[in-house]
Protein backbone atom coordinates (compact mmCIF):
# COMPACT_ATOMS: atom_id res chain seq x y z
CA UNK A 1 0.00 0.00 0.00
CA UNK A 2 1.50 3.86 -1.14
CA UNK A 3 0.33 6.46 1.08
CA UNK A 4 0.74 9.85 0.01
CA UNK A 5 2.54 12.04 2.09
CA UNK A 6 1.55 16.20 1.70
CA UNK A 7 4.83 18.02 2.66
CA UNK A 8 2.96 21.75 2.78
CA UNK A 9 1.58 22.33 5.86
CA UNK A 10 -2.43 22.51 6.24
CA UNK A 11 -4.05 25.54 4.22
CA UNK A 12 -1.53 26.06 2.69
CA UNK A 13 -2.47 25.18 -0.60
CA UNK A 14 -6.12 26.63 -0.03
CA UNK A 15 -3.93 30.20 0.72
CA UNK A 16 -2.16 30.48 -2.22
CA UNK A 17 -5.45 29.98 -4.28
CA UNK A 18 -6.79 32.81 -2.31
CA UNK A 19 -3.97 34.92 -2.73
CA UNK A 20 -3.86 34.08 -6.66
CA UNK A 21 -7.38 34.89 -7.00
CA UNK A 22 -7.17 38.06 -5.17
CA UNK A 23 -4.18 39.29 -7.85
CA UNK A 24 -6.50 37.65 -10.59
CA UNK A 25 -9.74 40.05 -9.26
CA UNK A 26 -7.37 43.04 -8.29
CA UNK A 27 -5.72 43.03 -11.77
CA UNK A 28 -9.24 42.89 -13.76
CA UNK A 29 -10.33 45.28 -11.22
CA UNK A 30 -7.44 47.76 -12.77
CA UNK A 31 -8.26 46.74 -16.21
CA UNK A 32 -12.27 47.94 -15.87
CA UNK A 33 -11.44 51.37 -14.68
CA UNK A 34 -8.72 52.31 -17.14
CA UNK A 35 -11.79 51.67 -19.60
CA UNK A 36 -13.73 53.62 -17.61
CA UNK A 37 -13.55 57.40 -19.13
CA UNK A 38 -13.13 60.43 -16.64
CA UNK A 39 -15.53 62.35 -15.80
CA UNK A 40 -15.67 65.81 -17.23
CA UNK A 41 -14.49 68.80 -14.54
CA UNK A 42 -17.42 70.06 -12.43
CA UNK A 43 -18.27 73.66 -14.26
CA UNK A 44 -17.32 76.49 -12.96
CA UNK A 45 -19.27 79.87 -12.29
CA UNK A 46 -18.44 82.82 -15.08
CA UNK A 47 -15.74 85.24 -14.61
CA UNK A 48 -16.25 88.76 -15.10
CA UNK A 49 -13.24 90.09 -16.21
CA UNK A 50 -13.60 93.89 -16.27
CA UNK A 51 -10.53 94.60 -18.56
CA UNK A 52 -11.26 94.15 -22.43
CA UNK A 53 -9.25 91.67 -23.74
CA UNK A 54 -6.51 92.12 -26.42
CA UNK A 55 -7.92 91.93 -30.37
CA UNK A 56 -7.41 87.84 -31.59
CA UNK A 57 -4.11 87.37 -32.81
CA UNK A 58 -4.01 85.72 -36.84
CA UNK A 59 -2.94 82.17 -36.94
CA UNK A 60 -1.76 80.21 -39.96
CA UNK A 61 -3.14 76.87 -39.11
CA UNK A 62 -0.48 73.82 -40.15
CA UNK A 63 -1.65 71.53 -42.56
CA UNK A 64 -4.51 69.04 -40.83
CA UNK A 65 -3.07 65.72 -39.94
CA UNK A 66 -6.34 64.05 -41.29
CA UNK A 67 -10.01 65.03 -42.33
CA UNK A 68 -11.61 63.84 -39.67
CA UNK A 69 -9.90 67.15 -37.61
CA UNK A 70 -11.22 70.61 -37.48
CA UNK A 71 -9.22 73.91 -36.52
CA UNK A 72 -10.18 75.48 -33.14
CA UNK A 73 -8.67 79.03 -33.26
CA UNK A 74 -6.50 80.81 -30.44
CA UNK A 75 -7.73 82.74 -27.79
CA UNK A 76 -7.03 85.17 -24.73
CA UNK A 77 -7.76 83.49 -21.55
CA UNK A 78 -7.89 85.48 -18.36
CA UNK A 79 -5.05 83.98 -15.78
CA UNK A 80 -6.80 85.75 -12.74
CA UNK A 81 -3.98 88.63 -12.90
CA UNK A 82 -3.98 89.45 -16.96
CA UNK A 83 -4.54 87.83 -20.54
CA UNK A 84 -2.39 84.83 -21.71
CA UNK A 85 -2.53 83.53 -25.48
CA UNK A 86 -3.30 79.85 -25.74
CA UNK A 87 -2.15 78.80 -29.27
CA UNK A 88 -5.14 77.23 -31.76
CA UNK A 89 -5.06 73.38 -32.15
CA UNK A 90 -6.81 70.60 -34.59
CA UNK A 91 -9.56 68.81 -32.39
CA UNK A 92 -11.56 65.49 -33.28
CA UNK A 93 -14.63 66.34 -35.23
CA UNK A 94 -17.73 64.38 -33.77
CA UNK A 95 -19.58 62.50 -36.22
CA UNK A 96 -22.43 63.90 -37.63
CA UNK A 97 -22.88 67.23 -39.67
CA UNK A 98 -21.50 69.52 -36.98
CA UNK A 99 -19.62 72.72 -37.39
CA UNK A 100 -17.35 74.08 -35.22
CA UNK A 101 -18.35 77.75 -33.67
CA UNK A 102 -15.24 79.19 -32.22
CA UNK A 103 -15.75 80.87 -28.20
CA UNK A 104 -15.60 84.77 -28.19
CA UNK A 105 -15.85 87.35 -25.33
CA UNK A 106 -18.83 88.77 -24.85
CA UNK A 107 -19.43 91.96 -23.19
CA UNK A 108 -21.85 92.39 -20.51
CA UNK A 109 -22.76 95.01 -17.92
CA UNK A 110 -19.90 94.29 -15.43
CA UNK A 111 -17.41 93.96 -17.83
CA UNK A 112 -15.97 90.92 -20.42
CA UNK A 113 -17.55 87.07 -19.82
CA UNK A 114 -15.56 84.02 -21.61
CA UNK A 115 -18.80 82.13 -23.76
CA UNK A 116 -17.12 78.77 -24.97
CA UNK A 117 -16.75 77.24 -28.09
CA UNK A 118 -19.27 74.25 -29.52
CA UNK A 119 -20.65 72.11 -32.29
CA UNK A 120 -23.52 73.07 -34.03
CA UNK A 121 -25.60 71.51 -36.50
Amino acid sequence: MTMMIDRQPRGHRARRSLARGIGIAALLAAGIAACVPESPPPSQPATVVRVAPPPPRVEAPPPAPSARVEWVPGRWSWDGHDYRWQEGRYVQRPAGELRWMPGRWVASSGGWMWEEGHWER
